[in-house]
């Protein structure tokens, strides 16, 4: 059940990541048509290196998958699967808050340097950090 309630925030996650990516090629695109891409360049390759570094964590993090293996099974759950569920608790709100900071921090002050190029775009809703109940 606990890894149940990550599944959401985890899905959530990598829908945004996959959202500000695709915004991040437009923006790419328009930078590119305006001969912007300079001045801009090194922020939003950083900004897609940490979108390519959370996408990462998600996939290798996988709490659907790990719940999928625990519920098939009609034993106990393993010591790696115990561990795995810790791991996951541990990690995903920490990517979480990653994914956070570029959503209401570093992806609109981005935004707002491009916007003397009129760029304007929309980051999106901060993402709920998942608590765990009783654990």
């Amino acid at each position: 059940m606990s890894l149940y309630e990550l599944q959401a925030s985890a899905y959530h996650s990598g829908q945004a990541v996959r959202r500000l990516n695709r915004q991040l090629s437009d923006v790419e695109q328009f930078l590119e048509e305006t001969s912007a891409t300079e001045s801009f360049g090194n922020e939003l390759e950083g900004i897609r290196a940490e979108l390519a570094d959370l996408n990462r964590e998600l996939r290798r993090l996988r709490p659907a998958s790990a719940s999928r293996e625990i519920e098939a099974s009609t034993t106990r759950p393993t010591e790696d699967q115990l561990q795995h569920v810790e791991r996951v608790w541990r990690d995903i709100p920490e990517v979480i808050g990653r994914l956070n900071a570029l959503i209401l921090v570093r992806i609109p002050k981005f935004y707002v340097e491009l916007n003397d190029e009129r760029i304007q775009a929309d980051p999106g809703e901060y993402l709920e950090v998942p608590r765990r109940r009783g654990g």
